[in-house]
């Protein structure tokens, strides 16, 4: 044993003493942690490690998994909770064990989907702990450029006798959504990715039990099993059954209709044991989770949220127990949640049902008492909101006043995605201090949370997602160190340009883009703003220069061909360079706006104007090009669509639709205000599917909830993008 400083040091690897050692009989998930072990230190001390099977006398050892040298050091992994492993360092050897899946193979395992993935493997948790405290690996993203092994001559390890455990139980994010930065197959969802996109997460350390919470009740398929026979199970509207098929968020429900028994009866049986045949579901006989969807049931858990955009039912028994204002449904959802957790009780059959506090019911109810076998999951705007005070207080109450309410903690759903009116394509999203600064506020409320982060480039998150994950393994990080770290070991003598250009992304979408938000009947919606105000103010030519001059001020400090280069040349390519080529194309275009001098006008609120345009193949990409100028354009002060806080989100309006069905054919985001003159302005879109053949496309130009004037002229179609 040494004493360095004011350090005890125990174990000390070399590349002459260092050895990797795995139980003969061990789990292929505990040799997956060993050949993880041996590959990283090795590389590390610049020698070939393999995992070994028996300890050579005189070496120091690492051994990985429950074994009988463990259990004579006194390392078992008896009564550990889910992912937490044991880490003990001695004078000579250290000792990493958790709880391991006796069947899975890791490699194979992660070719396969996503619900294949949650599998006990906290031996591989601890490997990564081992690697990232002692030897100072670091996985930022999958690959030598994301990933940082030190060279050192030797590893030293601090004496310890320790149980390490995930500060949150729950914890993800959107693994798929995004295209890959790297290899000959890059598309978002590709399978030919998966290995690499479940690794990463593995790498973070992400959960491996799912709770099963995102509008469960959909997965039961109640409008397929119910429509004909029982059609009052779902919800009135001007005086019908709604039982339309072909809306995308079909099948909502009648809340004090007979199908709660149907309901139960569902949840019942799963979580008996039983199979989904037995209950007539379509495709109940998939022999996977005993025919059961797996988004709706995984081991005790089943999830029995409602239908995305809740719609309120007009049947005089549901308007008799709807309350007051933007909860409208809290009583009477959550009466019902809890009706079927007692009787669950009451009939002696375990298990937990799960329901999100959303859009419609998301505040606690008054007259309800939640019982234990109800987990709640919030859903709520997140990290994007740390610099609206007024959304982030309200969303921080919300939670706050359901742990009071149940006296347990809850955990999260947080929308960080480009989604709807925030698919803007080539504008970065990463704001990893906002992460930071949102999760320090929940320290107390919370055991998890998912992140849905998705958006064009993987890029994009990774550093998002990077402090994410130290957060779910200590509540306590340091987040600025944490970033701080990242910088200097990615970048080396150019971490304080690229840690400027990333500072200047991050305050560009908290404060100016994703930041500005209202509720919708589906959840907290960007409102961000329009392509003319986007390139001239917020990402305006001074801004976009300063980030092309941080990227050539960071390459420029760089040893030619050495990672660190590499490295500022990968996010410039893939962070950087969309976003300064695109705000190119927009003053580009913006110096071609031609006004035929027969421009349509829109004076007062509620005009619309109609341009007809070429016909459209469904499938190919097209772009509208049309010139506007405006004066004073203004947005009315209007009640958010659920009704709840006011929120200013009219202007002028670009939809490029059929003309007939109304079917939009690119993103609503197109709100233009304020005053600017003749602008050419781009909207690039691929033709719906759902669009008939030969149909001619057509751009409307509407002021909608807003005063002032607007100019309209010269639209065009151009093919072939």
């Amino acid at each position: 044993m040494q004493l360095t400083g004011m350090v005890l040091l125990a174990a000390v690897f070399t590349g002459g003493n260092a050895e990797v050692v795995v139980s003969p009989g061990a789990s292929d998930v505990t040799h997956y942690a060993a050949r993880e072990v041996a590959t990283f230190l090795g590389r590390t001390l610049g020698v070939g490690l393999v995992p070994v099977e028996k300890p050579t006398p005189g070496r120091s050892h690492v051994y990985v998994g429950a074994s009988e040298w463990a259990t004579a050091a006194g390392v078992v992994t008896n009564g550990l909770a889910r992912d937490a492993f044991r880490l003990k360092v001695t004078e000579k050897d250290v000792y990493i064990a958790g709880v391991d899946d006796p069947a899975v193979n890791v490699e194979k395992t992660l070719a396969q989907g996503i619900w294949r993935q949650h599998y006990a493997r906290a031996s591989i948790f601890g490997a990564y702990e081992f690697l990232e405290r002692y030897v100072g690996t670091r996985f930022y993203f999958p690959g030598d450029l994301g990933t940082i092994v030190p060279h050192k001559e030797a590893v030293a390890a601090g004496e310890t006798d320790e149980t390490v455990a995930p500060a949150f139980t729950q914890r993800s994010y959107s693994y798929r959504e995004s295209d890959w930065f790297e290899g000959s197959v890059r598309k978002a969802r590709s399978k030919e990715l998966w290995p690499r996109q479940f690794l990463h997460a593995m790498r973070l350390r992400m959960e491996t039990e799912h709770v099963p919470c995102c509008h469960g009740l959909n997965r039961f398929c109640y409008l397929e099993r119910f429509r004909d026979s029982h059609p009052e199970y779902f919800i009135m509207r001007n005086g019908k059954r709604f039982l339309d098929e072909t809306v995308r968020h079909k099948g909502h429900i009648c809340n004090t209709s007979a199908i709660w028994e149907e309901i139960y009866q569902d949840v019942k049986a799963y979580l008996s044991g039983r199979s989904a045949v037995t209950r007539g579901l379509p495709n109940g006989n998939d022999p996977r989770n005993n025919g059961w969807k797996w988004n709706c049931a995984q081991g005790k858990y089943v999830d029995i949220m409602c239908q995305d955009g809740l719609l309120p039912c007009e049947c005089e028994g549901c308007r008799a127990r709807y309350v007051a204002g933007i909860d409208w449904g809290k009583e009477l959802i959550w009466s019902n949640t809890v009706a079927v957790a007692n009787r669950l009780k009451a009939e002696g059959i375990p298990g937990y049902v799960t329901q999100m506090a959303y859009t419609g019911y998301r505040a606690v109810p008054d007259t309800v008492e939640i019982p234990d076998n109800v987990m709640v999951m919030v859903a709520e705007k997140g990290p994007w909101s740390v610099h609206q005070p007024h959304i982030l207080k309200r969303n921080n109450d919300e939670i706050a006043a359901w742990h009071k309410k149940l006296g347990r903690q809850v955990w999260l759903w947080l929308y960080m995605n480009k989604f709807a009116a925030l698919e803007i394509a080539d504008v970065p999203t990463m704001t990893p201090k906002c992460v930071g600064e949102y999760f320090a506020a929940h320290k107390t409320d919370i055991f998890g949370a998912y992140i849905e982060s998705e958006c064009e480039r993987f890029l994009y998150n990774h550093l998002n997602w990077y402090v994410f994950s130290r957060i779910c393994w200590n509540r306590d990080v340091d987040v600025a160190a944490v970033l701080d770290e990242y910088y200097r070991l990615m970048y080396g003598p150019a971490a304080a340009d690229v840690k400027r250009a990333f500072e200047i992304f991050e305050a560009k979408w908290v404060d100016e883009i994703g930041g500005r938000t209202i509720d919708t009947p589906i959840g907290p919606m960007g409102n961000p703003p329009a392509d003319v105000p986007l390139f001239r103010k917020v990402y305006s030519p001074a801004v976009v220069a300063e980030v092309e001059k941080c990227f050539a001020d960071a390459a420029a400090k760089c040893p030619r061909d050495s990672l660190e280069a590499r490295r500022v040349a990968l996010m410039w390519r893939e962070i950087a360079e969309p976003l300064v080529a695109r705000a190119r194309a927009f003053h580009g275009l913006m110096e071609h706006a031609a006004p035929t001098g027969q421009a349509k006008v829109l004076e007062k609120d509620g005009d619309s104007v109609r341009f007809a345009l070429g016909a459209c193949e469904a499938g190919r990409k097209y772009r509208v090009t049309i010139d506007l100028k405006l004066e004073n354009v203004t947005p009315n002060t209007s009640r958010a669509a659920n009704g709840g806080s006011t929120a200013a989100s009219g202007g002028v309006t670009l939809i490029v639709s059929d003309g007939v069905s109304g079917v939009a054919m690119h993103p609503y985001r197109n709100v233009y205000v304020d005053s600017f003159d003749w602008t050419r302005i781009a909207i690039d879109f691929t033709a719906s599917k759902k669009i008939p053949k030969g149909r001619n496309a057509v751009v409307t130009v509407r002021l909608a909830s807003a005063s002032g004037k607007a100019w309209a002229d010269n639209a065009r179609l151009s093919d072939g993008l």
